[in-house]
């Protein structure tokens, strides 16, 4: 549900535009979906710890888990990005579709 409020809220101009929207774009969306939906104080190597330091290696990017989120554009695959298309056609067509991610499937 999170991830269609942001679609909703904050992409309008993006899946509505009749300019495409780019694989950059999305692999940028995918990286601040990915890092506002980490629940933890250190999803990302540049991420401050609540001490003031950088989290650097305490990351959890840098931990073997199930939870750890996507910090750089390089880490979204081109599947990913195909996806994520793939639902913003879709919400043009039905704006109350909700989606699940790969990570929800295998719980």
């Amino acid at each position: 549900m999170r991830h269609l409020l942001f679609l909703l809220v904050a992409l309008p101009s993006l899946a509505f535009a009749n300019k495409p929207i780019s694989d950059a774009q999305i692999r940028t969306i995918i990286v601040k979906e990915s890092i506002a939906n980490y629940k933890g104080i250190c999803p990302c190597p540049y991420s401050t710890h609540p001490d003031g330091t950088q989290c650097g290696y305490r990351s959890a990017f840098h931990k073997d888990s199930a939870a750890k989120p996507l910090c750089y554009e390089i880490n979204v695959t081109l599947k990913m990005v195909d996806e994520y298309r793939l639902k913003l056609m879709l919400l043009t067509v039905d704006p109350n579709l909700e989606f699940s991610s790969s990570k929800d499937k295998k719980k």
